[in-house]
């Protein structure tokens, strides 16, 4: 038994239902209306024009078979204003723009893309090419309506057509992605990437380390020409080798090690150097240090120090700190950590 509130709110949805779709309706009267003027009424003769005639069949074709699909639509959804599942309930306020952007997009995908198959052959795969050169202008128009009925239909071709046309702008747009990678590795460290999402790619790794270029397994030098040396990881498309993603990754002698998130109730959170060129007892020597953002530490020498985080004041809802430890090898050498410290959930 729905409330009274739930009452009133499906007043208001079947309300806006019914408007919209009787809003359409008479739209729809008027697309046909126009059809019929251009297609019946209006000579057009395909040899000689003029051509305006003949994309403005296309177009209320398209807006009769784009009004068709979304009054069915909305028929649909109705029935589930008062669904049991509120999870299932139809909610037509906010539509409401989803309806003028199908009803606009429909025709003018179904025009260009007419257009453009009725002047030059696309090929859509398995040596298939896709025409409309010889067909004759009742078939074009059901073609129309069709792609006005199923948008998606329209869209797609769109996308064949540009990825034809377009190579290297369709693969950049489609095929994009982002290399997943650390902002720090150790020296001699072995670490693979990977792009997201998942893309066949090649991968490449400059100025220094190896990299597998099939897998994305890297290996940092062993050593490098000056301190905290960067290391640029590049991934590229193999289908499309313009199309790449890269990450700049620091290397390191050593680095802090643990958690960069954490809550003001936690205490003593534990931070570790780790390195794979300096020794255990040159560790043990750092010396640690709050660089900014407040907070204290259990001490201040040592290989590994717990960390106390500070009370935030009652209008902050976070609060970096930056965390530094100092060693010396062959010369002195530092490394940093920002720490999140956010408000108790």
């Amino acid at each position: 038994m729905a409330t009274k509130k739930e009452e009133e709110e499906f007043l208001k949805q079947e309300a806006m239902a019914k408007k919209i779709f009787w809003t359409i309706f008479g739209f729809l009267i008027a697309w046909i209306l126009l059809l019929i003027v251009f297609h019946f009424v209006i000579a057009y003769d395909p040899d000689k024009g003029p051509d305006w005639i003949q994309y403005l069949r296309w177009f209320f074709a398209a807006l009769v078979g784009a009004s068709t699909y979304l009054l069915w639509n909305i028929a649909y959804w109705y029935q589930k204003i008062r669904a049991e599942d509120k999870n299932g309930r139809a909610n037509f306020n906010k539509y409401g723009l989803w309806y003028a952007s199908t009803i606009t997009r429909a025709p003018i995908l179904t025009v260009v893309l007419l257009w453009i198959l009725t002047n030059t052959s696309i090929d859509i795969g398995n040596e298939v090419k896709l025409t409309l050169k010889a067909m004759n202008a009742y078939v074009l128009l059901g073609i129309a309506f069709i792609l006005g009925y199923y948008g998606r239909v329209a869209l797609s071709q769109l996308d064949i057509i540009a990825k034809t046309f377009f190579p290297k702008a369709w693969a950049m747009a489609v095929q994009g992605f982002d290399v997943a990678a650390p902002k720090i590795l150790l020296l001699k460290e072995k670490f693979t990437f990977a792009t997201e999402p998942v893309s066949d790619v090649v991968w490449s790794a400059t100025p220094s380390g190896t990299m597998e270029a099939g897998i994305g397994t890297y290996t940092a030098p062993k050593e490098i020409t000056r301190i905290d040396e960067k290391v640029i990881i590049r991934a590229s498309l193999k289908n499309e080798p313009s199309v790449t993603g890269f990450k700049e990754v620091v290397l390191k002698l050593f680095k802090i090690d643990g958690k960069e998130n954490i809550e003001t109730d936690e205490k003593d959170v534990k931070y570790t150097l780790k390195s794979n060129i300096v020794k255990d007892e040159e560790l043990a020597k750092a010396n640690w240090t709050i660089v900014s953002g407040g907070g204290s530490l259990n001490q201040s020498t040592g290989k590994e120090v717990t960390f106390t985080p500070p009370v935030l004041d009652p209008k902050e809802d976070k609060k970096e700190v930056t965390l530094e430890a100092k060693i010396t090898h062959e010369g002195e050498r530092k490394a940093q950590l920002v720490i999140t410290v956010n408000k108790d959930k």
